[in-house]
């Protein structure tokens, strides 16, 4: 015969009422202190690497993808990296085109100029990539570097006329950018080294 104690079924609905409150309560802070420590604390791109940058705006934009502050710097240097190889051949393939159909022979030069600048660029950052998984940073730090200074040279060859028709002055600035954030990553690395 079941349990006619009318107390014991009031204890029983107060013992399940009483384990949902708790686990809503629990549910709630949860919630609460996991959504104020995502926007609460600081991202490490937005105020570790970005503020090192020539172009910090630029550089969120290319990190984006990368995720937010629990991002390994490793991580980090490693995507930057394999980002600036990516974007540096496409420049290199894009100013040799451009070198073969020009006309005008100042243009072609400059064209020329560029592609072997971006061939430099795309040997350094193998060198960086090499160097990064040895753990090496000092020689990290010195090849992206290097790769920033040979995009910029590029660049600064089209601010003479004859005006330039092509998109490659604004890859060049693009590469020597993401380089330039190689660069914060890798003085990163070296400081914590």
């Amino acid at each position: 015969m079941g349990n006619l104690n009318p107390n014991s079924s009031f204890n029983s609905n107060l013992g399940v009422v009483s384990s949902i409150l708790i686990f809503l309560f629990g549910l709630f802070f949860f919630s609460v202190v996991l959504l104020h420590a995502d926007t609460g604390s600081p991202n490490v791109l937005t105020t570790t690497i970005c503020p090192k940058t020539r172009n910090s705006t630029f550089c969120k934009t290319v990190l984006k993808p990368v995720g937010k502050s629990d991002a390994a710097l490793l991580k980090v240097a490693n995507y930057t990296l394999t980002f600036a190889h990516t974007t540096t051949v496409e420049g290199l393939h894009h100013a040799q085109r451009l070198a073969t159909e020009a006309t005008d022979p100042l243009l072609k030069q400059r064209y020329s100029e560029c592609s072997r600048r971006f061939d430099f660029v795309t040997k350094g950052l193998e060198e960086a990539i090499e160097a990064l998984a040895k753990g090496g940073y000092i020689p990290l730090s010195h090849a992206t570097g290097a790769a920033v200074v040979e995009a910029d040279r590029c660049v600064n060859m089209f601010k003479k006329p004859p005006p330039e028709p092509s998109k490659l002055p604004e890859k060049a600035k693009n590469i020597g950018d993401i380089c330039d954030i190689a660069v914060s990553v890798s003085n990163i690395l070296t400081e914590d080294y």
